[in-house]
C-alpha cells in the first residue's frame, strides 16, 4: 500500500489528465517547422564528411577533429616533451657553449641520477611481498574473494560481549540447576 503523499500525487495526476479545461501543450505542426536551417550543419572550414556540428554557432568551439580511431601522428606531443621545467634538453646542447653547456650537463646528470634512484627502488608490490611466506600468500589468495577478514576492533569487542553474555547464561543456568536440585531434595525429606 502506498504512502499518503503518493496517493494524493496520483489523484492530482489523474485529475489533470482528465480535466477538459487544462491548457493543451502545443505540438509543432509540420508547417511550423523551419526547414531553412538543417539540424546538422557541416562546418565550412572542413572537408566533406570530416565531422559534423549539431546546432552550433561557431565551428571553433571544439578543435577536435578525430573520432574513435584517431591518427595522432600529426599531434603536437612528442615523447621527449616531458621536461616542463626548462627548455634546455639534449637537443639544445649544440646551441649552448661554455658555462651554459656545463650547467645543462649537470642538470641532465642530476635528472638521470634521480630517475635511476627511482627505478632502483622496489615497487609497491615488491614491498608488500618481501616478508610474506608462500603459505600465507596461498591463504590470502584463497580468501581474497571473501572480502572482510574478521580482524577489526569492532569484531573483537562484539565477540567479547558475546562471550560475556554466554558466561552469564551459563552461570545463571548453574544457579538455577542448583536451586532446583535443592528444592527437589527438600521435597524428598
Amino acid at each position: 500500500m502506498g504512502k499518503k503523499h503518493q496517493h494524493s500525487a496520483a489523484a492530482r495526476a489523474r485529475a489533470a489528465r482528465w480535466n477538459p479545461t487544462a491548457v493543451p501543450v502545443p505540438s509543432p505542426s509540420p508547417e511550423a517547422v523551419d526547414d531553412s536551417e538543417p539540424l546538422i550543419q557541416q562546418c565550412e572550414d572542413t572537408e566533406p564528411h570530416d565531422y559534423f556540428v549539431i546546432e552550433s554557432d561557431s565551428c571553433s568551439e571544439c578543435e577536435y577533429t578525430g573520432g574513435v580511431n584517431v591518427d595522432s601522428s600529426d599531434s603536437d606531443y612528442k615523447p621527449g616533451d616531458l621536461d616542463w621545467e626548462t627548455e634546455l634538453t639534449d637537443d639544445t646542447l649544440s646551441e649552448l657553449s661554455g658555462d651554459e653547456l656545463e650547467e645543462n650537463m649537470r642538470m641532465l646528470q642530476a635528472e638521470s641520477a634521480i630517475e635511476a634512484d627511482l627505478l632502483a627502488q622496489p615497487a609497491a608490490f615488491e614491498k608488500i611481498a618481501m616478508g610474506v611466506s608462500s603459505a600465507a600468500w596461498k591463504k590470502a589468495e584463497k580468501n581474497r574473494g571473501l572480502g572482510y577478514n574478521g580482524q577489526s576492533q569492532q569484531t573483537y569487542e562484539r565477540r567479547g560481549q558475546q562471550a560475556q553474555a554466554a558466561a552469564k547464561v551459563r552461570e545463571n543456568a548453574k544457579k538455577s540447576y542448583v536451586s532446583s536440585q535443592t528444592e527437589w531434595l527438600r521435597t524428598l525429606t
